[in-house]
């Protein structure tokens, strides 16, 4: 019994993604992620207030209530484009809110929009 053997060009790449780091998309679920992510840190929700030494403290650098209020207030064009921020900014808006805001990622607000 012959083998064939296979030839294989050692310059040829194994890996084909690019070494850079991939784009995020931040849509609703990655914001809400972050929030997730620092509530089990610091068994709460994230609120305005919460400062860049708790969100660094949950391992979430660069971030702050305030910045993620703002990036909510000021969405870029993931976020505007997600039908969930679409109607959880339209909830928002019909309960004389200014806009989406940390506490409006709440889960506990979210279910109550909901019913």
């Amino acid at each position: 019994m012959k083998r064939k053997t296979e030839q294989t060009t050692a310059s040829q790449p194994r890996l084909l993604l690019p070494f850079v780091q991939q784009a995020v998309t931040r849509d609703l679920s990655y914001y809400i992620g972050l929030c997730k992510i620092f509530a089990t840190y610091h068994k709460r929700w994230p609120t305005a207030s919460s400062t860049h030494g708790e969100f660094r403290s949950a391992r979430i650098p660069h971030y702050d209530g305030h910045k993620i209020n703002r990036e909510l207030r000021l969405p870029d064009a993931d976020l505007e484009a997600d039908p969930a921020f679409q109607a959880l900014r339209n909830r928002c808006l019909a309960e004389g809110a200014e806009a989406v805001d940390v506490g409006a990622l709440d889960p506990r607000y979210r279910l109550q929009l909901e019913e």
